[in-house]
């Protein structure tokens, strides 16, 4: 006994009852040796009761210990194993059988001589039961240790603060936790008819529901990604050192699953403040490019080859893009993102590999379509300088290019999940993958209305020195020059195209030529068609002619052809009371020739006014001869 072989005692004890005490009876002493022995045998009970309660003891004590093992096993083994090869052989949870039959680590020897002894003495029942009521008590202990995520939940995990100190408390507890079932693993799987692996499934449960309640009042009070990323990180570890010895997770894995709903909502959240924020202090920002360096910088916060800078940006510095900081900035904030999304669903979630990238994608698209295109569409009519709508303009084109640069890089995340199989490990399954973002007609929408907005407030412009058009019309002379407002007004149009507009497109330079075209002939013509000017002379008609010709050389110099459809309705109303015989649109093959958009209407307007100029009596045979004709043309056309 006093080297703790109890059941040699025992069978010693046994044998001298059973084998020895009849044939020493005449000896006086045999009366109290066989008197002592229940007295020996209540002592080995005792003495083993003895070394279990310091068993207790020293399993409670080394249980973080066991437990920081099986999870840094686990850890390693998850870390080495590919998640692209499934099929492959998992000897993991043997090998870690194998580690804790380390009796250094994990004794079992009080056990097994205390369930030989009680078994002998037919007690083995009382012995396992005091067993189980000694770890229910220990378990409950555990369990019923508070556990405050209050300041992890909400605070920086910054180094030495309350709240990553509160983040290793819990890790610390939940290593423990594992250390405190594997022994109970252990014990059932290591020993027969002893320990209940019912009682030790029920005490498994009421741990993890503590567990899960724990961690979802942290989570469901917490705003900060990073934090519910390691509050995850330490379940996961958690969940698979426990399904490494076979308990039953399906509660814990349900939960991680309304964790990343969780993620997902406070990320987007985070991430569209961020931008959102952004957008009010940086879309303004100019980005200055001085040397070589700010342009690799800038390349490398948009993943971008050099070349897709503009041209200049790369060889003249200093240089001024023509977008602005936020383009950069939402680049960044996106892709870290996508990144911080995909290390959350890396592992551990029940959900479908497709199914958690389409929740991942719709989320890029909501952030880009409300956040971000939404807030610089709003202020797109409230923008009063060419400066601003033309930095905005560039915004929406380079982040529809950055939108399709997200486009490749979701989908190289989702052909990272796409499983090998084991018929042919060397190339994914699905190699074709494409990843669409509706964001981007978001920003093409937001570019159109820019277009919109610049010709709106190039067409105000334009009424501006329109406005200051004065005509005469009577003149006595005709001028020699065309009239100062529009030289002005076509100045204006020279310096704006060349230097504001400089940075657009050709298409877009070239519409927007074509609607101030368009405008400006449509208020020329008005003037000619002014219904309230009741009449002019020919001196005002080839004045106006004057103008009509100075506009058709400015937009001639452009050489741009579809400028030319934009004048043909004035230049054939000019040319119509310029005729020398105006008869030849009463004629439908002239007209079709000549005037084929010059409505009927609008001739009878305007040879009206030039008829009620002319005298009675002409002198020329070509004004008797454009008389007739306006005549005709009143009289032709109305009837």
């Amino acid at each position: 006994m006093d080297q703790r072989k109890y059941f040699v005692a025992l069978k010693t004890v046994k044998e001298l009852r059973t084998n020895h005490m009849q044939t020493i009876t005449e000896f006086e002493f045999s009366k109290e040796l066989s008197e002592s022995l229940p007295k020996v045998q209540d002592e080995i009970k005792d003495a083993i009761k003895k070394d279990m309660a310091d068993w207790y003891l020293t399993v409670r004590e080394s249980q973080t210990k066991i437990g920081t093992i099986v999870l840094k096993h686990v850890s390693q083994k998850q870390a080495s194993k590919s998640p692209s090869r499934p099929w492959e052989d998992d000897d993991s949870n043997q090998q870690l059988m194998e580690i804790l039959e380390d009796q250094t680590l994990l004794d079992l020897s009080p056990i097994y001589q205390g369930s030989h002894v009680f078994d002998v003495l037919g007690e083995l029942s009382d012995f396992a039961a005091d067993y189980s009521e000694n770890r229910r008590l220990q378990g409950n202990l555990l369990m019923s240790r508070s556990i405050d995520l209050k300041k992890a939940a909400r605070e920086e995990l910054e180094p030495n603060s309350l709240a990553l100190k509160q983040l290793e408390g819990f890790k610390t507890f939940l290593a423990e936790v594992v250390g405190f079932f594997t022994v109970e693993s252990s014990v059932v799987n290591r020993t027969e008819n002893f320990r209940s692996a019912t009682a030790v499934d029920a005490l498994w449960d009421a741990a993890a529901q503590k567990i899960s309640d724990t961690v979802d009042e942290a989570v469901s009070n917490c705003y900060k990604p990073q934090v519910i990323l390691k509050l995850k990180e330490a379940l996961l570890g958690f969940v698979m050192s426990m399904e490494a010895l076979d308990y039953n997770t399906t509660l814990l894995r349900a939960f991680m699953t309304s964790m990343f709903e969780k993620y997902c909502d406070v990320a987007k959240t985070i991430c569209g403040r961020r931008l959102s924020a952004a957008l009010e202090e940086r879309e303004s920002n100019v980005i200055t490019l001085n040397n070589k360096k700010d342009v690799e910088e800038l390349c490398s916060r948009l993943q971008w080859d050099w070349s897709r800078l503009p041209g200049a940006a790369i060889h003249d510095f200093p240089n001024t893009l023509p977008f602005s900081e936020i383009v950069p900035v939402v680049s960044v904030n996106i892709r870290e993102f996508i990144e911080g999304y995909c290390e959350f669903v890396n592992t551990g979630l029940s959900r479908q590999a497709a199914e958690i990238q389409d929740i991942l994608k719709q989320s890029v698209d909501s952030i880009l379509t409300h956040k971000i295109a939404g807030y610089m569409t709003s202020t797109i009519d409230n923008m009063t300088t060419f400066s601003h709508i033309m930095r905005t303009l560039h915004n929406f084109e380079y982040l529809d290019e950055v939108t399709h640069d997200l486009e490749e890089f979701l989908a190289g995340k989702r052909k990272e999940t796409v499983p090998l199989t084991p018929t042919s490990p060397s190339s994914p399954s699905a190699a074709n993958i494409v990843v669409t973002l509706q964001s981007s007609k978001s920003f093409v929408a937001g570019k159109r209305q820019c277009e919109a907005r610049v010709f709106e407030m190039l067409k105000h412009k334009l009424e501006g020195f329109i406005d200051l058009a004065v005509y005469d019309w009577n003149p006595s002379t005709k001028s020699k020059s065309p009239s100062g407002y529009l030289r002005d007004m076509l100045t204006y149009m020279d310096n704006t195209f060349k230097t504001t507009f400089a940075g657009l497109s050709k298409r877009l330079i070239s519409d927007l030529r074509y609607q101030a075209l368009d405008f400006v002939t449509s208020q020329l013509y008005r003037i000619l068609a002014n219904p309230n000017v009741r009449k002019f002379n020919y001196n005002f008609v080839q004045n106006f002619d004057l103008d009509v010709t100075f506009l058709e050389s400015y937009f001639s110099r452009v050489n741009d052809p579809n400028l030319e459809d934009a004048i043909l309705e004035l230049r054939q109303a000019t040319d119509l009371v310029l005729s020398d015989d105006p008869s030849e649109y009463t004629k439908a093959e002239y007209r079709l020739k000549l005037y084929p958009r010059l409505n009927g209407k609008d001739a009878v307007i305007i040879c009206s006014k030039l008829y009620a100029t002319m005298p009675t009596i002409l002198g020329s045979a070509t004004e008797r001869q454009r008389k007739r004709g306006l005549e005709m043309v009143i009289k032709g056309t109305k009837s």
